[in-house]
C-alpha cells in the first residue's frame, strides 16, 4: 500500500511511502513538482548534479550569459532546488566559477560584497563564507 504525503522539509515536495501496519515505512521516491527529477537517494542526486554541472560548465565555458534564463543547463541546476546548494558550494571551493549565479536564484540571497563584484574568485569566497556562517549558526554540517 502506498500513500502520498507532504514532505516535512519542503511544502512543495511529495513523498511516496510504502509501509505496512506496525512495520517500517520506506521512502520510494521524493518528487518536487517544480523539478523534472525524482531523487531516490543521495548517490542518485550526486550523479544528476554532477552531470548537470558538467553540461553547464562545458556549454558556458566561453559564454558571457552564464545565468541566462533560457540556458537549459542553468535552469536544470536551479530546478534541483535547495538540495543542490552544498554541491554548488563544493564546486566553488574546487574551482571558483559563475555557478554561484544559480545560488542567487535558488536561495533568494546575494551575500557578495560590493567591493568583490566582478572578481569571480572573491565572489565565490563570499558564497562559501555565507554557507559556512549559515551552517555554523544552525549547527548543520556543510558540503
Amino acid at each position: 500500500m502506498a500513500e502520498r504525503i507532504n514532505a516535512v522539509d519542503s511544502p512543495n515536495a511529495t513523498c511516496m511511502l510504502h509501509g505496512n501496519i506496525g512495520g517500517s515505512m520506506d521512502i520510494l521516491e521524493v518528487k518536487d513538482p517544480r523539478s523534472e527529477y525524482v531523487v531516490e537517494d543521495e548517490a542518485v542526486f550526486n550523479r544528476k548534479f554532477t552531470k548537470l554541472y558538467k553540461e553547464w560548465h562545458d556549454k558556458t565555458r566561453f559564454d558571457s550569459l552564464i545565468g541566462d534564463p533560457y540556458n537549459k543547463c542553468y535552469n536544470n541546476i536551479v530546478q534541483l532546488g535547495y538540495r543542490a546548494v552544498p554541491y554548488i558550494i563544493t564546486k566553488l571551493k574546487e574551482d571558483p566559477s559563475l555557478i554561484f549565479v544559480a545560488l542567487i536564484r535558488i536561495t533568494g540571497e546575494d551575500p557578495i560584497k560590493e567591493e568583490n563584484r566582478g572578481i569571480v574568485r572573491k565572489m565565490a569566497e563570499d558564497w562559501i563564507n555565507w554557507w559556512e556562517k549559515k551552517n555554523s549558526a544552525t549547527g548543520c554540517s556543510g558540503a
